[in-house]
């Protein structure tokens, strides 16, 4: 799921320079999502971040571990 959310984020960087009609509707299942990992999954702070991730994805101690 943090694979996910980092391709969302480059997907959104890419989008920025696109016109309106050319964009991806990610809408239609946000909201979905959204309720998933506010009601079965857990919250953590990263840096500055809150990240929302799955109960079984990982570890809050993996989440907030640095990437190299």
């Amino acid at each position: 799921m943090v694979c996910a959310a980092a391709w969302l984020l480059s997907v959104a960087d890419c989008a920025c320079g696109q016109t309106a009609s050319d964009r991806i509707d990610f809408g239609a299942g946000e909201n979905t999502m959204i309720a998933s990992l506010t009601n079965d999954g857990f919250a953590t702070t990263v840096g500055r971040a809150v990240v929302h991730l799955p109960r079984d994805a990982m570890s809050a101690d993996e989440a907030r571990a640095p990437r190299h």
